[in-house]
């Protein structure tokens, strides 16, 4: 790959997800924010819609299916690359300076030969086959398969961005990717931006606040649990419960203090507002998920001012600062734990209120797209200045 000087322009680039990324329900919206993001930062002359042809997911899933599930077409780099190939046409037509390449490991080895690839994605398979059980249930194949794949495209691209330290550290420690070569930067969050004074408890009862689709992984039972703890404590609490339905709870019927809001799809403008209302009227955000590889939902919670709680794994020790913006806790800690440090906060309102100032600054000054893509923007115009040598700064501290 020819590198030549690029500092005295805007920098020509191309932007393409695993979908159309001008889809707002694709990935939760991250695509999407990342498009917009970088429009702004970038001259991005190509957006791939789509990026398979017709054909290839149909047709790989009646392959697996008919071979037991032994074909795993995802990873199949003649089959990926016969079903891309328009797609890889279009990009080398386009010859742009960077092609970022989001949440798309299962192809962007098939880009980063011909062309400067910035690999984006939220965690490396090494540690999604240990953490989420989708993963785990893959054939011995497909993880060898992933895996090869990932590391060759980790390897050829210019540089590779994830959001969280620890899964930069995986990628340099269990992909053996350079650290020079790898970038970590905190995403935003996938809701307009808005100015927001710092929170102040309020006499009535605490609201808590829970976003999530997956019950079982996300905690929901921990958070009804704290909730029964609060009341226990003499401490009268509701939850708002936001992603789910009351089908969870089995047949059972909800406390009184608990309501579902089911799904809400953040591309209606009447659903948004929804959100954004409970998130203001939240006293606390909860998600003790036991897995988590980013958690785009603690940084909107940040952006209205809400200290989370949480569990002290994945990406959720880069997007919640322990004690600062929230509280971080060992995985399995109980609600009752929860509710204790609830507790602790109540009873002293300037450290609740610290608190949340705290994640409105955090909100704005990092956990922020168009701070993201500001940074990562200097980066990537360093690095095709100086081609392939060291960029100057640490990419993942």
């Amino acid at each position: 790959m020819q590198v030549r000087s690029v500092m005295t322009r805007k920098l020509r680039a191309a932007f393409i997800a695993n979908g159309n990324p001008r889809d707002i329900k694709l990935w939760s919206g991250t695509p999407h924010h990342m498009l917009e993001a970088l429009e702004r930062q970038f001259d991005v002359t190509l957006v791939i819609e789509q990026v398979w042809a017709a054909w290839y997911r149909p047709l790989g899933r009646t392959a697996k299916l008919l071979t037991g599930g032994r074909f795993e077409y995802s990873w199949s780099r003649f089959y990926s690359r016969l079903a891309a190939a328009h797609t890889i046409r279009k990009l080398e037509a386009a010859r742009p300076d960077v092609v970022f390449a989001v949440a798309l490991t299962d192809a962007a080895y098939l880009f980063t030969e011909r062309l400067p690839v910035v690999t984006i994605t939220d965690a490396v398979i090494p540690d999604l086959v240990e953490y989420y059980d989708m993963f785990r249930q893959l054939s011995k194949t497909a993880k060898r398969k992933a895996r090869v794949a990932e590391h060759r495209a980790f390897h050829e691209s210019l540089l590779v961005h994830l959001p969280s330290h620890w899964a930069c550290r995986s990628a340099i420690e269990k992909q053996g990717v350079p650290a020079e070569q790898v970038v970590q930067i905190a995403w935003g969050a996938n809701m307009p931006p808005e100015r927001r004074p710092p929170r102040q408890l309020g006499g009535g009862p605490v609201r808590l606040l829970f976003v999530g689709t997956d019950w079982k992984r996300k905690g929901g039972q921990v958070a009804l649990s704290a909730v029964r703890a609060l009341a226990e404590r003499g401490i009268e609490s509701s939850l708002d419960i936001v992603g789910c339905s009351e089908e969870v709870l089995q047949g059972a019927s909800p406390p009184p203090n608990v309501t579902f809001h089911g799904f809400i799809d953040k591309s209606s403008p009447a659903d948004q507002a929804t959100l954004d209302r409970l998130y203001s009227e939240a006293s606390f955000f909860i998600l003790p998920t036991a897995a988590e590889a980013w958690g785009i939902v603690f940084a909107e919670a940040a952006h209205h001012g809400l200290p989370s709680l949480g569990y002290a794994t994945g990406g959720v020790t880069t997007v919640v600062s322990d004690g600062e913006t929230g509280i971080l806790l060992p995985v399995g800690s109980s609600g009752d734990t929860f509710a204790s440090h609830i507790e602790a906060l109540l009873n002293h309102p300037a450290a609740y209120e610290r608190m949340s100032a705290a994640a409105l600054e955090d909100a704005a000054n990092r956990l922020d797209w168009q701070v993201w893509a500001a940074k990562l923007e200097r980066v990537v115009r360093q690095r095709l200045d100086l081609g392939r040598s060291p960029i100057q700064q640490p990419a993942c501290s």
